[in-house]
């Protein structure tokens, strides 16, 4: 039987869907944990370099975006279509029992050991992955900002990208995106004494990077 050989662009893109794991990001998600450890660590005197560390925090949003989309796109060519209950309950099992335990352990410590009660109110925000939200934190907890824009992102653009035709899902992402930057920009600019709480938070409620990377 004759055989004909695959086109080189259609044997890459079979190898591509075939890989389980990015080797190549490792490099790229060391560079974005040292910009963040570099921002939290003490300052040294006359020392500004990587003085905005802190974007690295964006950087694993967008290699989290891509991750995420990539394997959901995956899915969906080797099956015809992606399973929403599989995929949440994955990212559930992953996620919520440890971070439950830690979440109700530091509660307990501040309010019940350390008497803190205004804290308690704070808790539903952690439990529900809102504290992107919070003007003011649990101390310790304050870092689950992230986890909790990363839960909400899981929770809504799978959603999309199943209910989209696969046409508007780049001119979706493109319009989210610009939004979002817009949303930030005119709220920033104004006084934050009077806009209310958002305000404060906005910067933890800032989508853009993740939703770059689902792009």
């Amino acid at each position: 039987m004759l055989q004909v050989p695959m086109p080189l662009a259609s044997q890459a893109h079979a190898q591509y869907r075939a890989v389980t794991r990015f080797k190549n990001l490792d490099g790229v998600r060391f560079i974005a944990i040292a910009m963040v450890l570099w921002h939290h660590a003490p300052p040294l005197t006359g020392i500004r370099l990587l003085d905005r560390g802190f974007l690295g925090v964006d950087f694993f949003f967008v290699l989290s975006g891509f991750l995420i989309t990539t394997l959901l796109l995956r899915e969906a060519a080797l099956r015809g279509r992606f399973s929403l209950p599989a995929f949440y309950m994955r990212r559930a099992l992953r996620i919520i029992p440890v971070y439950f335990f830690v979440v109700s352990g530091v509660g307990a410590y501040y309010v019940l050991l350390r008497g803190d009660t205004a804290l308690a109110g704070l808790l539903p925000y952690y439990y529900l992955f809102l504290s992107n939200f919070l003007t003011s934190d649990i101390p310790t907890l304050s870092i689950t900002w992230s986890l909790s824009m990363e839960e909400q992102y899981y929770l809504i653009w799978p959603a999309l990208l199943a209910l989209l035709p696969r046409r508007w899902v780049l001119p979706v992402l493109v319009a989210l995106i610009g939004l979002n930057a817009l949303f930030a920009i005119g709220v920033l600019g104004r006084d934050p004494a009077t806009l209310g709480p958002l305000a404060f938070a906005l910067p933890r409620a800032t989508f853009a990077p993740i939703l770059m990377g689902s792009a």
